[in-house]
């Protein structure tokens, strides 16, 4: 194991898969800060020693091993105790510090770390600990200052002007460190909550045209619908699948047709039509919605030739044929929905394409008068006749090529 993956793992301790960034913020902060104030004062006991008081150097021991519990309690769970036990020790050790080496040993500087600590070390739902033990640091400041005549040096272990600086660079420098962390967890949780933005526009944007989903993301709150005065709706119905897939297994069947819809969903991506949903076998577009386009007609049918031309390739192990349907007309369109947003069409348009689908031919492209008479010169069209539509009556149809 590399160095960095051990640091890695100390800091980690007691963090578990199911809790939540925040949380895990927290824990990483109270370890840090019991790894520096252990690695603080740990050293102080080998100097002490050396300096004959083997008092001051237990204490110094006691509290390095109290922090390093401190890892412990994080480690099976106990947080919020962890941080406590930090704290406790924490203001146990500046209390005698301020007591044996005096006021003026630069022990304060000590309390301004132990004003902020608590708010970085506790969840918010523990907001009154930190309230608490942020005002007793404070507190203890002041009265330090104030009085720092009162509490004078009781043992001597270096000379009061050279304890000071080195308290005080020692201040600095665990500021400078937690600073330093505090910042690097920052940056972590920034990129974390990046990565899952990114993450959440993707997916939105796999339900949604990103029109839609960049409306609905300004404003999560407002109804997105619109009315289209002229698109095109295509359908299609795979033929014969339905019983097809009864023959072939789970997986083939779902792979079979995941495997035709990547290729339609590549061909209306190319050609810059809005695919809008699937319904079992059967597949629905739109082009001129949301993006408004003059050419919507024009592009849907030659979408439709793709697909066509597509099925009649027989590129699959299962020769299928397609049934498509295109009409043009007037729709509203919308994002219904609250938890599994779904982006859909509405009108007699939809109607009308749908029946030129299902009343369709297998391997040919119906369509209805309105899209005949926008592509009619552009594409080879042959008249079929006059069709039953339900709720329309007989309506005159074209197959495309």
């Amino acid at each position: 194991m590399t160095n960095r993956r051990f640091a890695r793992r100390l800091l980690d301790l007691g963090i578990t898969a199911d809790m939540t960034a925040t949380d895990a913020k927290h824990v990483r902060i109270t370890n840090i800060v019991a790894i520096l104030a252990a690695a603080m004062i740990l050293p102080w006991v080998p100097v002490s020693i050396w300096s004959g008081e083997g008092l001051i150097a237990a204490e110094n021991l006691a509290v390095g091993l109290a922090l390093l519990w401190v890892l412990r309690m994080n480690y099976v769970g106990r947080h919020r105790d962890a941080t406590m036990l930090l704290l406790i020790t924490a203001h146990a050790q500046l209390a005698w510090s301020a007591w044996m080496f005096g006021a003026r040993s630069g022990i304060t500087l000590y309390y301004v770390l132990a004003v902020f600590l608590p708010y970085v070390l506790f969840r918010t739902r523990y907001h009154l600990f930190a309230h608490a033990f942020a005002i007793l640091a404070f507190v203890l400041m002041v009265l330090l200052t104030i009085f720092a005549d009162t509490f004078p040096a009781r043992v001597t272990i270096l000379e009061v002007h050279l304890q000071h600086i080195i308290n005080t660079a020692i201040a600095a420098l665990a500021l400078l460190l937690m600073a330093a962390a505090f910042r690097g967890l920052v940056d972590d949780t920034e990129s974390a909550l990046e990565r899952e933005r990114e993450r959440a526009d993707a997916l939105l944007l796999n339900v949604l045209p990103a029109s839609a989903a960049e409306r609905l993301k300004q404003s999560p709150d407002e109804a997105i619908a619109d009315r289209y005065d002229e698109v095109t709706i295509l359908f299609a119905d795979i033929v014969g699948f339905t019983p097809l897939s009864t023959q072939l297994s789970a997986e083939k069947t779902v792979e079979l047709l995941n495997h035709i819809f990547r290729e339609f969903d590549a061909i209306c991506d190319r050609a810059g039509v809005e695919k809008i949903r699937t319904i079992g076998d059967g597949y629905m577009a739109v082009a001129g919605a949301p993006v408004k386009r003059k050419d919507h007609a024009t592009v849907m049918t030659r979408v439709a030739i793709e697909m066509r031309d597509y099925m009649a390739a027989s590129p699959l192990d299962q020769p299928l044929q397609i049934r498509i349907g295109l009409n043009t007309g007037e729709v509203v369109a919308g994002v219904i929905g609250t938890t599994r947003f779904h982006y859909d069409l509405w009108g007699d348009a939809v109607n009308v394409a749908a029946r030129m689908e299902s009343l369709g031919v297998p391997g040919r492209i119906q369509i209805a008068k309105a899209t005949f008479d926008r592509i009619g010169d552009k594409f080879p069209c042959e008249l079929r006749g006059t069709i039953d539509v339900k709720g329309k009556g007989r309506l005159e149809t074209w197959f495309v090529g």
